[in-house]
């Protein structure tokens, strides 16, 4: 079997089958899926092609070629293909199938019209693109990820990519300088620096990019701390027409090969820290107010290791009755303060560093020797002529949030995946399939408590024929450690109710990589399930009567049709019509018409056999199939059943109405031998029916003979 380009020579030669060859060697060697389409089947698939859905060729020679592809996708790859095979697309295009084993696989391909075997076809091309698509949505959730981190950071905070160009530029930013995202991402030149100096000019970020001279001047304090550059500036920023004091630390940007890609800032308001330094070196009198008083526990203390002063809040926080009592009391901070001495060393080292820290968690000692958590901000205190006096700085009670960060952290782990799907089942369950752990929404699917679900197998739960697909689909994730989504399962409930559920499955590994169970989510999807069959139903049911419709109808008749051939029988097509079923629904609205029509339907239904078929095709037209007519004379009589049983009266509230038929039939293989052809002379025959007056039963006659009234 090959790729046959149409040939003018009508014979087949040595040549050609030398050619064949040679096309079917090409397709069968190629990276790509090579297939064939004829007639909206598969006529030929390469290796590739098959193994993207999980096939071989030979299951799939023969198949609807959309069978493949996902219900969702099938009208927009029907609408790609149509446009490139017009000439009017010429990029491939992507959607998604449905593999063998029910997982979701994307596809891009390309097709083109060609001669096969001597007939019209479709000639695809196509690529398994799943791990690129899966890819790049990881990218982007990680790169929503980061964006999110940085906009909701408290510091106004920039990035910049290798060309000077905005990447980032967060909420705290736009509210500090008025200017949007909108008006800055994408931005270069430096003009990020226009809101702060009001001009373009290189600012701290741009120092990690290239040393600069002038740009360093701006600062009265740069520091390096690894990477990282912290700094102030020499003068107050004017922002907004406010001037403010500018504390800045900026670091580099890595790429997955370790290069600087860009940089980012964060820059914090620090006017206010400023302000406070300058009234307390103008008024000694203010800052013992504000010592004394403040509601945050502050001090001073020496590099030595003693308190020099601590407001009344710090000695109440650390379970003294007095300043003065705990001034006396504590001679060794790094013994008596500090619970871990190595954390006091870490404060003078980091303040020998850089003069300053901020937000420092450590636990500390009350007087009667319990623990509790403070956070600590203190700078270095220079007098006039630069020579280090103390630290100051102060002690907030941080007990409550450490606490509580402990707990979250302890149980992080085991139920991140169940908080981040909130409503669903989330399950554990060990190598052999016994549940571990289950949530409240998993035992309300399954219609079992949670404590009797401890301990239980899958199987206990899935149904017989279900078991199978089960084991392969949580053994395939063990072999290849690849999550499974989207097996969709009807579960086995104590109560007898239907449960639709679509399961995920992820494996458990501990710290060194072995596998030790599996864990996922069971989403309920019985609403779906039924909705879906709702629909499916309603794609080929009549909704008031539940009659099958004209596209039931036409697909039985086609099968029927066949049936008969094959077995040398005859079939009968009636067309019914309500005769002057109009002027009931004028004259008494619908809903009387509607309820009229249904009793007229089961009678009719009375008078057929099982195996029949009575469609409603229309307001008032109705279609019958009849399959194994031995005589014209049969077809006639039903139908002269079916008038008279409809000649009965029909009680409609305090109404009684009586209708008449017209009955249109025709007959196979006598008057045709296709769908339309049978239809159209029964409808003919019909309507014949009715230029006689109605209420009666005509058979086709192609004008050799009148046609038969009954």
């Amino acid at each position: 079997m090959g790729l046959l380009p149409k040939m003018k020579e009508p014979h087949i030669g040595e040549n050609l089958i030398k050619q064949k060859d040679f096309y079917h060697t090409i397709a069968e060697a190629s990276f790509a899926g090579i297939y064939v389409v004829q007639d909206g089947r598969f006529s030929y698939l390469n290796r590739n092609a098959a193994s993207y859905a999980g096939y071989t060729p030979i299951e799939l020679v023969g198949r609807d070629a959309f069978s493949i592809v996902h219900h969702e996708d099938r009208d927009l790859v029907n609408k790609l293909a149509r446009e490139m095979l017009k000439g009017l697309r010429t990029e491939p295009y992507e959607f998604r199938i449905i593999t063998k084993g029910w997982q979701t696989h994307w596809i891009m391909e390309t097709v083109t019209a060609i001669t096969y075997q001597g007939k019209p076809a479709i000639l695809g091309n196509s690529m398994d693109v799943t791990e690129k698509k899966q890819a790049e949505e990881t990218r982007r959730e990680v790169e929503k990820r980061l964006a999110d981190m940085i906009n909701f950071l408290p510091d106004a905070t920039l990035a910049i990519d290798h060309d000077g160009k905005v990447i980032a530029w967060n909420q705290a930013i736009a509210e500090m300088t008025g200017i949007g995202q909108e008006d800055m991402l994408g931005k270069g030149d430096y003009e990020y620096a226009i809101p702060f100096y009001g001009e373009r000019c290189p600012i701290l970020i741009d120092l990690i990019m290239s040393d600069d001279p002038k740009t360093i001047s701006k600062y009265a304090v740069i520091r390096k701390e690894g990477t990282c550059l912290i700094a102030e500036p020499v003068n107050p920023n004017k922002v907004r027409g406010r001037e403010v004091f500018l504390w800045g630390k900026a670091s580099p940007l890595f790429g997955t090969r370790g290069n600087v890609v860009g940089a980012i800032e964060s820059i914090r308001d620090v006017t206010d820290i400023k302000k406070t330094e300058q009234a307390l070196r103008a008024s000694e009198g203010n800052y013992r107010q504000i010592f004394e008083h403040s509601l945050e526990g502050m001090f001073q203390s020496s590099p030595e290791g003693r308190f020099i002063r601590v407001n009344p809040t710090m000695a109440k926080m650390c379970g003294f009755a007095s300043p003065e009592e705990m001034i006396a009391a504590i001679t060794d901070m790094a013994r008596q303060h500090y619970v871990y001495p190595e954390d006091r060393e870490y404060f003078k080292e980091t303040m020998k560093r850089q003069g300053f820290i901020e937000d420092f968690e450590h636990a500390t000692y009350r007087k009667d020797g319990s623990v509790f958590w403070i956070s600590v901000s203190a700078r270095e205190v220079i007098d006039n002529l630069g020579r280090f006096l103390y630290y100051e700085g102060n002690h907030i009670d941080i007990t409550d949030r450490k606490m509580a960060q402990d707990a979250l952290k302890a149980s992080e782990e085991r139920y991140r995946t169940i908080i981040e799907n909130i409503g669903d089942g989330y399950y554990e369950v060990d190598l052999k399939g016994a549940i571990q752990f289950v949530n409240d929404a998993c035992a309300s699917i399954s219609g079992i408590p949670r404590h009797k679900l401890m301990g239980m197998s899958f199987r206990d739960f899935a149904l017989e024929e279900d078991e199978g697909e089960l084991y392969n689909v949580f053994h395939s994730v063990l072999m290849t450690g690849k999550p499974a989504k989207g097996l969709v399962t009807c579960i086995k409930r104590p109560d007898g109710k239907e449960q639709y559920a679509e399961i995920s499955v992820s494996l458990i590994k501990d710290s060194k990589s072995n596998p030790t169970g599996f864990m996922g989510i069971i989403h309920d999807v019985t609403d779906r399930k039924k909705a879906e069959e709702t629909i499916q139903w309603m794609a080929y049911h009549d909704a008031l009567t539940g009659l099958p419709n004209r596209i039931l109808f036409h697909d039985r008749l086609v099968l029927a049709l066949s049936q008969a051939k094959r077995n040398n029988e005859q079939l009968a097509v009636m067309m019914l019509d309500l005769d002057k079923f109009k002027e009931i629904n004028d004259s008494y609205g619908h809903y009387m018409g509607d309820c009229i029509l249904c009793a007229f339907v089961e009678r009719i239904k009375k008078q057929l056999r099982e195996g029949d078929t009575v469609a409603r095709t229309g307001g008032d037209e109705f279609m019958t199939l009849l399959p194994g007519i031995h005589r014209v004379g049969d077809v006639e009589k039903l139908g002269a059943k079916i008038i008279a049983a409809l000649q009965a009266p029909v009680e409609a509230g305090e109404q009684s109405f009586t209708i008449g038929a017209s009955i249109g039939i025709a007959l196979y293989p006598r008057d045709g031998e296709d769908f339309d052809t049978l239809v159209n002379k029964a409808d003919t025959a019909m309507y014949q029916a009715k230029n006689h007056g109605g209420n009666t039963s005509v058979v086709y006659d192609d004008g050799s003979n009148n046609p038969k009234n009954s």
